[in-house]
């Protein structure tokens, strides 16, 4: 049975090592990826976005961990916290989020029909707006 985990671990290696094309590989023919409250859709789309973003930046190393998996039957949910380092010459942007995915299981492995990149904080700060923080998180109040 293959890893749930290998879509994620994945997608982080192949968008530091440039190749997006094989990001578009992970996704279900309708998946979408909603990457900071916008959603791309399909495949195609999400390769261009990725080109776009990505190409602003000569250096990254993405950071999947943490991860959470829920297994049932042909699908699975996964969480993980993500760290981001962006550089192009001397400029340096630091992403902290988290990636949650909903996958299918297809005869090669898993496929994802869902993933989202949902911020936390960046340095230097992005905007406000695109960061929600963690999707559960609670106020957490003094003793």
């Amino acid at each position: 049975m293959a890893d749930p985990l290998r879509p994620l671990y994945t997608y982080l290696d192949r968008v530091d090592a440039g190749d997006i094309d094989a990001i578009g590989d992970l996704f279900t023919e309708d998946g979408v990826y909603d990457i900071l409250h916008t959603e791309h859709r399909g495949p195609a789309e999400i390769v261009r976005y990725l080109r776009s973003a990505l190409s602003a930046w000569e250096r990254t190393s993405h950071h999947g961990s943490n991860p959470l998996v829920d297994v049932d039957g042909d699908t699975a949910r996964v969480s993980a916290s993500l760290y981001a380092y962006h550089a192009r010459g001397e400029t340096v942007w630091h992403f902290w989020g988290r990636y949650t995915q909903r996958l299918v299981r297809r005869d090669d492995g898993w496929a994802i029909a869902h993933m989202a990149l949902i911020g936390i904080a960046s340095d230097p700060p992005g905007d406000p707006a695109q960061f929600t923080g963690h999707p559960d998180r609670r106020p957490v109040e003094a003793p």
